[in-house]
């Protein structure tokens, strides 16, 4: 074999014996050139392989196997330009029960904490999209470091559990957009970590938080602890989506009211979706006291109530 060239990105091109010409990494190039294989989990596509290694304003990137979690990582130690990424963490290999064994577990738990660092120290980065793809929330702890991302506006985060669990320092109090969706909210610890987020945020004026699987203690937590400041802060929700929590009549009614706070409520987007224990009666209810708060509701979701 014989090598090439580097021409696509940071990838070298290999010429096979049998005239096939194949791109590698720089890692996968010296271990070829040793006459060494490459371990399986180390193959990307182009197409997967390219958009890890761009800097550019948007970046939407998909993480496949432990390499591809590597190269993101390398690519934005780097000062970045990037303002906007959403990154997909693929179910068909982090997803599986192989990567529960303790080896394996851990390496992929330090690639995610890693990756979690080089995140939290981007300057410009306002927009955040993270969708998991394991019901093992434990792999992606280390992504909790965005928390602490200043530069942060917009933070959504999907299938990733355990995502508010544990002792977590926040410093992205210029949220205006939170959205946390089978991010579990289920435990005392949990609860307040996302009340003291909505509470740094004076910004923030779009929360969704579905499929938290809330329990009676995290729910005190949020309406107790702390009331008038969770009040003056859901007041200035504009977009209140709490679809998919199993809440009953009075754990709805009392998130509507702290939505509802002060004279002149901002609500204009509210969904109580598939919480099907609040009812017909409590529908009626909750819509009654929209209407005397004079809200500037356009759009009320109450599917499967």
């Amino acid at each position: 074999m014989n090598g090439e060239a580097n021409t696509t990105g940071e990838l070298k091109g290999i010429v096979l014996e049998n005239g096939r010409t194949i791109w590698v990494c720089d890692r996968c190039y010296d271990c070829l050139q040793r006459r060494e294989c490459i371990e399986e989990t180390s193959y990307m596509t182009l197409s997967q392989y390219i958009p890890l290694v761009k800097r550019e304003p948007e970046v939407n990137v998909t993480l496949c196997n432990p390499e591809s979690v590597v190269v993101l990582t390398e690519t934005f130690t780097k000062p970045s330009e990037t303002k906007k990424m959403t990154i997909h963490i693929e179910s068909e290999y982090f997803g599986t029960l192989e990567r529960a064994k303790r080896s394996c577990f851990n390496s992929i738990v330090d690639l995610f904490h890693n990756l979690g660092t080089v995140l939290q120290q981007q300057k410009v980065l306002t927009y955040l999209e993270i969708h998991g793809g394991s019901t093992n929330g434990a792999l992606y702890t280390g992504l909790q470091a965005v928390f602490q991302c200043r530069s942060l506006e917009t933070l959504h985060a999907s299938r990733i559990p355990y995502f508010l669990q544990g002792n977590i320092q926040m410093k992205c109090r210029h949220l205006r957009e939170l959205a946390l969706q089978g991010v579990l909210v289920d435990t005392e610890q949990a609860a307040n970590n996302l009340r003291t987020l909505i509470g740094m945020c004076p910004g923030l004026t779009k929360l969704t938080v579905t499929r938290a699987e809330f329990t009676s203690m995290s729910l005190v937590t949020l309406f107790l602890a702390n009331p008038k400041k969770m009040r003056i802060q859901f007041a200035k929700l504009e977009h209140l989506d709490l679809s998919y929590n199993d809440l009953d009549a009075q754990e709805a009614i009392n998130f509507v009211n702290m939505a509802l706070a002060g004279e002149r409520p901002r609500l204009k987007y509210l969904d109580l979706s598939g919480n099907s224990k609040i009812g017909d009666a409590s529908c009626h209810g909750i819509l009654e006291l929209l209407r005397a708060k004079h809200c500037m509701l356009e759009e009320v979701k109450m599917e499967g109530t």
